[in-house]
Formats: C-alpha cells, structure tokens, sequence
C-alpha cells in the first residue's frame, strides 16, 4: 500500500488499505495512511475521520502533552468556555493548522489559548493568530477543555477552501508588486540541519532537499548577473553551499540560531519566495507572500493531488517534479516568471 501511495497510485492502495482494515480493525498504521490517502484525494469528512481515529495510536503522530483525558474537547457545548489549543508535531504544522484555530470563537469559545514549542513563541507574539487570545510556550491549568491543534480539521469538519483566503498571520500584509530593490527569498534543503534524526537522513535528502542542483543555481546566478538581489532564508548551510552561494552574492541575512520571527521578517521584505516542502513554506504562505513550493513527485498530503495551488494558501503555487527524482523536470521557466512578473500589485 505504501509502494503504491508513494507512486502516486491511491486509489489502488486505498483498496490495500480497505482489505486490512477490514481484516484488521486495530491496524493503526493502515488507518492513518488511508487516512492521509483520502485527505490528498480531497475526501476531507472520511480522510479526516480515519486520521483522527488512528493517529492517537501512533506514538510518532500522536501529540505530545499528555494532558487529562476528561479535559480533551470532542463535542461538548464551548459557549463561555476557555480552550487551550496544544500545538503539536513540527513547526510547519503548527503554522498551517494555526488558521483554523478561529473556528474555536465560531462554536462560542469565551477564551482560546495556544501553547506551541518554544521556537515558535517570538513568531507568534508578534503576527497575532486570528482566534487566538494568547500564545503561551508551556501549559497552564486554567482552562475548561484542550484540543490538538490537527484535531480541529476533524472536530470543525474543515473544508480548506473554506479558511484559505483568511490566512493566520496576515496582521502584517505582504508588500505586494515586483520592484527592483526587493529581494527573491529562498529555501533549498533541511539535510543540514542539525536536529534531523539519523534515519531520517535519507528521507530528507531524497524528499526534502533540492541541493544546488544545475538549473535551481543558474537561475541564481541569472537573477545575480541582472542585479536582482537574492537571499537565502536557511540559518544552517554546509559550507560547501555557503562558499557557492556567497561568490554569485547571495545574500545570507539569518545567523544560526536565528528565530522564525527574523525569518518572518525576511520573507516580509521578499518580492517572492521559492522554497522545498518545509515549515518556510507554510510561514510564507501565511504571511500572504508569493511562493514556489517545489515538490518532488510524491508529497505530503496537504499538497494535494497535482494541483498548482493548494487549498490552503491563495498566494502559494506549487511545482512538481515530472520525473522521479530529477528536479531538472520542474518548470523552471514558469517558477522564473512568477518571480519576475508584477501581476501582484
């Protein structure tokens, strides 16, 4: 089945999944890919149900507070009452799933609370989270009923289309139109970075990461020879890369160790970013900046099923390897004009 969901083929791993499933009802693993199968195909009330039931059971995907059981918010009445919203699992998806947090107010909540990792507190209490009361890095006791934060897609029955146009951090809008002075932003590969897990490794590079490959670094340099400024968004870059980057005069603004909230800040002053499947992603598309994903020909579920934008960002446009594993397949030349072209202003 997941031979078959990372060909791209998932109607057939659905039909897989459903046979184990029905042989094996407790099969977490099996229902937390259908799950994931079924949100990329956009059948958002059954792929949310199967995701929800199962990851709880999955100790990678599960979140990670431990909080009281009798406390956790299913479907009781939330009139007055106040929430605590626990972020969980990485950074992008805390970003992303932070835009749904509003929905909370919608169903009566009086208060709502986010607690998120640490890294994310600065971000956070700078670009206030529509929905959002406070933004909190450690868990306090006064509150009526906690919810995961990638809980709310099942507990609000999301629609992405529904919530996209609203963003979650859009207090501070983009500066938006091409002009010579502004910079093109980009994210180029998370195999640096020094908190990835050794067996992740391989996942990273071959998913992840698009290294300097030859076209990605020709339009650099193209951009460089015409005089439009570049900057790298990355704070951890090998120094082989470094070295690279700095002889064409890529700009490299972000010292290691620095916040989300100073690469916030740089996207802010981006005429546009271009970035791999990462948390820089879901950020910029937040903040409403013009943004190239690019993908590999298998990608997360929240990518959706060859689209060119996804349901969740309306300034994001995402391009897609055509050939397993060779970035050179994607369309450069289209990322090239949306990068160039001032149909923004």
């Amino acid at each position: 089945a997941l031979i078959l969901q990372r060909g791209e083929q998932y109607q057939r791993s659905n039909e897989v999944l459903e046979r184990v499933l029905q042989s094996q009802p407790v099969n977490h693993s099996a229902g937390f890919h259908l799950g994931c199968n079924q949100l990329k195909l956009e059948n958002w009330e059954r792929g949310w149900e199967l995701f929800e039931a199962h990851r709880f059971h999955l100790k990678s995907r599960a979140p990670g507070l431990r909080l009281p059981e009798e406390r956790l918010w299913r479907d009781q009445s939330l009139v007055g009452k106040h929430v605590l919203v626990e972020g969980e699992q990485g950074f992008g998806d805390q970003i992303q799933f932070s835009q749904l947090i509003r929905g909370l107010k919608e169903f009566g909540a009086k208060r709502v609370d986010y607690v998120v990792h640490p890294a994310l507190g600065p971000l956070f209490a700078t670009h206030q989270v529509k929905g959002v009361d406070r933004v909190l890095t450690e868990v306090n006791d006064a509150y009526d009923y906690y919810v995961p934060v990638m809980s709310l897609g099942q507990r609000l029955q999301v629609v992405p289309e529904a919530w996209k146009d609203e963003g979650s951090l859009l207090d501070s809008p983009i500066s938006k139109g091409v002009t010579s002075k502004r910079p093109i932003g980009f994210f180029f590969s998370t195999a640096t970075i020094g908190s990835t897990r050794a067996r992740d490794i391989d996942y990273v590079k071959r998913w992840k990461s698009i290294g300097l490959e030859s076209d990605f670094f020709l339009l650099l340099e193209r951009w460089r020879r015409a005089g439009v400024p570049v900057v790298c968004l990355q704070t951890e870059i090998a120094d082989d890369d470094r070295d690279r980057l700095t002889q064409i005069g890529v700009t490299l603004p972000l010292a290691e160790g620095a916040s989300f909230a100073d690469t916030a800040e740089c996207i802010r002053s981006c005429r546009g970013v271009i970035t791999i499947d990462t948390a820089v992603a879901h950020l910029a598309g937040s903040l409403g900046c013009p943004t190239a994903v690019l993908l590999p020909t298998w990608s997360d579920w929240r990518w959706g099923l060859g689209r060119e934008q996804p349901r969740w960002y309306t300034s994001v446009r995402l391009f897609r390897q055509r050939q397993h594993g060779d970035w050179a397949t994607l369309d450069w030349e289209g990322l090239r004009r949306m990068m160039e072209t001032d149909d923004r202003a």
